[in-house]
């Protein structure tokens, strides 16, 4: 296929007539003479239909010339591509060449026809044919330049675009070499004949195409959108070109004018699976998740194997917290990109948020060996280690990316945790500015820093990072559990239950949703009883091996004077962590409470030989001895 906006020439019988001969038209009749000037209509005075006719009336008059017939079905050829009959443009050119086989233009036109056809090796040796006859015709070798570029054979190509450039300079030969270029990513010799073709064609749309194209390669992404539109004010109809605007303004984060980009592309072309897989993209970008979602289905429906679509559901999947989905997903991406580091560390990372860090770092192992140099299966691996208490390997780990990345935000999050364990809050909190001054669009790494905030006594910054974690993402858990411990700590014991009851409504399945929620009831507001059992319930019934959601029930059990259930729960909690003063101290209280003074005392001594302050913290609940 013709790559260049070349326009087919049309072509006088006139002036192709071969040397020494010429047209007398007092030697035919005049209506053989009229048809005759209605096949070689250059000045477009006839329908292209009335033009057809005219040739079939001359060449079937019988009053022509051998040298005259050829120019008759040459011109019936042009007259019938123009109409779009290729193939009939063929019979024609073909009996142009039998009555003069050194007809060297319709060696060529007839070389364009089998070219729209896709019939690479038949216009290929026209072509030839016609450089060999005329090695100064500059259409036959940008013909047959475009058939090398066709297959591929990038250096013949460019040698015969060469050719043509040094015989007539067009726009249309430098923007084809230009493609050849831009097929080799050889882009800055691609942008130079683009370059060239505008100068000659400043409305050459290919080759605005073109350029954008090498631009966004080259990542200079402000003038490939520049010349997405120049390409799309000359030709709106183009899908390529709003497909490459849409995916330029991705990149600059202009997410609305990218998905219009994508829908104008989607609307024009709406059975290719890559313009739809870019809306899902923007959709995503502007929170849209359940959109885009639809539209990297969309994309699926159309070519199963498009593993780009099916990499971005995985990873709009995780973001709504629909983790079992993605990993599929990642699995399927794994099974069509088995050395693809990004397809192991996408599953890892998912791995580490279904809670399974063995697998997780097996994952992210493979992706590390697959590319060493990648920091984010690095520090990835690193939150893997840190769920493990491996906190030594994750400190590698997360050394290991900033290495690498000197500004990775994973990694300086990653560090930032690590601080908080060790109690260290001051530090802490300067790797999360570090990882905030870098990327500033994580929630996370917001939230953490109000954990920092909070543990250095700074409710005004821990509430303002929480606010804007939430303003990035709403429905962010960690966040709105987060925010309601601040206000609890300030004795905002209603708003704290706010954030919680949000928490429940957009995650009803987590245990730590449910368990805050019940907390805030039972130990502070002394209300609801009957809503905190529910959601005690729910807890335990999440994560019936999570100690403080079996505390949490046990605080309500005592508030509602149940103290033998009360007993039972705190008594199920010690065994699954010892270290806690809270369920030692309630078991005693709960014993107390049932006359087992004994037991009490024994449980209260352990209690205290944890925390010292236990028995105030307990007082701020309402229970003491």
């Amino acid at each position: 296929m013709r790559l260049g906006s070349v326009a087919l020439a049309r072509v006088s019988f006139v002036a192709l007539l071969l040397s020494g001969s010429s047209i007398a038209f007092a030697d035919v009749t005049p209506e053989v003479k009229d048809a005759m000037t209605r096949c070689d209509d250059t000045s477009n005075t006839y329908t292209l239909q009335a033009q057809l006719a005219g040739c079939d009336s001359a060449i079937n008059s019988g009053a022509l010339t051998t040298a005259n017939l050829a120019i008759e079905h040459f011109n019936k050829g042009i007259v019938q591509m123009q109409l779009g009959d290729r193939q009939g443009a063929i019979l024609s050119y073909t009996q142009a060449i039998q009555l003069n086989p050194a007809y060297e233009k319709a060696f060529v036109l007839r070389g364009d026809a089998y070219d729209d056809l896709n019939d690479v090796q038949h216009a290929m040796s026209d072509y030839s044919d016609a450089i060999r006859m005329a090695p100064g015709d500059a259409d036959a070798y940008f013909g047959r330049g475009n058939e090398y570029l066709n297959l591929k054979n990038y250096a013949q190509a460019i040698a015969d675009y060469n050719q043509a450039i040094q015989l007539k300079p067009d726009a249309s030969q430098y923007n084809n070499r230009g493609v050849a270029y831009l097929d080799q990513q050889d882009y800055e010799h691609a942008i130079g004949d683009f370059n060239d073709a505008l100068r000659l064609d400043p409305r050459h749309s290919t080759a605005f195409t073109g350029r954008a194209d090498a631009e966004f390669a080259l990542n200079q992404f402000a003038s490939a959108h520049d010349d997405y539109v120049h390409a799309l004010d000359i030709d709106g109809k183009n899908a390529h070109d709003w497909n490459g605007r849409g995916r330029a303004d991705i990149v600059l984060k202009d997410y609305k004018d990218a998905k219009f980009a994508f829908d104008q592309a989607v609307q024009l072309d709406p059975k290719e699976p890559a313009f739809i897989s870019n809306r899902g993209v923007a959709n995503d970008r502007l929170g849209d998740h359940e959109q885009a979602l639809a539209d990297f289905s969309e994309a699926l429906r159309l070519n199963p194997d498009d593993s780009d679509a099916l990499d971005h559901r995985a990873f709009t999947y995780n973001e709504l917290d629909k983790h079992d989905l993605a990993a599929a997903d990642y699995t399927r991406l794994i099974g069509m990109r088995p050395t693809s580091a990004a397809a192991y560390d996408g599953r890892g990372f998912t791995e580490i948020q279904l809670g399974d860090n063995e697998h997780a770092i097996a994952d992210l192992t493979r992706a590390i060996a697959l590319d060493p140099k990648d920091p984010v299966a690095l520090f990835d691996r690193g939150n893997a280690y840190f769920g493990l208490e491996k906190y030594d390997l994750a400190a590698a780990d997360f050394q290991a990316s900033l290495k690498l990345d000197p500004k990775s935000a994973g990694a300086l999050n990653g560090l930032g945790r690590l601080k908080l364990h060790m109690g260290d809050y001051a530090a802490a909190r300067a790797y999360f500015d570090q990882a905030i001054q870098n990327v500033a669009d994580d929630p996370a790494y917001f939230s953490n820093r109000a954990v920092a905030w909070r543990n250095l006594n700074d409710n005004d910054h821990a509430l303002a990072d929480y606010k804007a974690a939430l303003q990035l993402k709403p429905n962010y858990l960690p966040a709105l559990l987060g925010r309601g411990r601040v206000y609890e700590d300030m004795k905002l014991y209603s708003d704290a239950l706010a954030d919680f009851e949000e928490a429940v409504r957009l995650h009803p399945d987590d245990a730590s949703a449910q368990n805050s929620a019940c907390w805030a009831r039972a130990a502070f507001l002394n209300a609801g009883f009957d809503q905190a059992s529910k959601e005690c319930d729910k807890a335990v019934e999440l994560a019936p091996k999570d100690a403080n959601h079996l505390g949490s029930r046990a605080m309500l059990a005592m508030k509602q004077k149940r103290y033998q259930d009360a007993w039972t729960d705190y008594d199920a909690a010690v065994k699954l962590d010892p270290k806690s003063a809270s369920h030692w101290y309630g078991r005693a209280m709960a014993a107390l409470r049932m006359g087992k003074a004994a037991d009490a005392r024994a449980d209260l001594e352990k209690a205290k030989a944890i925390d010292p302050k236990i028995a105030e913290t307990y007082a701020s609940y309402g229970i003491t001895p």
